[in-house]
């Protein structure tokens, strides 16, 4: 089942922009109030904790007053499931665009000032610092990752073919590249530059 979306936007020329871009997506509805934001049943949407779908997708004007705003990462942030809220906003000359509101995961205000003070500290699960941690991940996994994968292929020619040692490392030689496979799929998660 996919999860409601819902465009929340008072009237307006965003709204409007916003709905004629979206327009492909045939479950999309439109409404001004946060007590609009219900599933199919009618209920409200604050996720029942299963499955893996998210709750629901969120589209906000910019226009939204504050107290919605907040009212809805309120009720995001204590669902079960996981919501995706995007800010929409309008880029001189362009289309609207959508800007992802990470909420993260809560943590006590003791460990953000560890994080603050201690580059070392590990990292708040906020998606800026995540993004972070996986590309200098990546970068540390990759130079003794192709140093190994190197090792095992110069050993392979040293071994006869069909023989138990070559079949061992014809195994590990798979595995190694199944991890840089893995490890090179990472990119993917990487803060845009700023022309994308």
């Amino acid at each position: 089942m996919r999860p409601p979306f819902f465009l929340l936007a008072p009237e307006g020329q965003l709204a409007s922009e916003a709905r004629e871009a979206l327009s492909a997506i045939p479950e999309l509805r439109t409404v001004e109030d946060l007590r609009a934001l219900q599933d199919e049943t009618g209920a409200p949407l604050e996720g029942d904790g299963e499955g893996e779908r998210p709750a629901a997708w969120v589209l906000l004007a910019p226009e939204v007053e504050e107290g919605q705003l907040a009212a809805l990462l309120e009720v995001a942030a204590r669902s079960p499931k996981s919501w995706r809220i995007y800010l929409l906003e309008k880029q001189t000359g362009e289309g609207v665009r959508a800007r992802p509101l990470s909420l993260g995961f809560p943590t006590s205000v003791d460990r953000l000032v560890e994080a603050a003070s201690d580059e070392d500290a590990p990292p708040i699960l906020e998606l800026h610092q995540v993004l972070e941690a996986v590309a200098r991940a990546r970068h540390d996994l990759n130079n003794p990752l192709t140093a190994a994968l190197a090792e095992v292929q110069l050993l392979r020619m040293d071994v006869p073919e069909g023989s138990e040692e070559g079949e061992a490392l014809q195994v590990v030689q798979a595995q190694l590249e199944r991890i840089r496979d893995l490890v090179g799929g990472l990119r993917a998660l990487r803060a845009p530059r700023p022309e994308e």
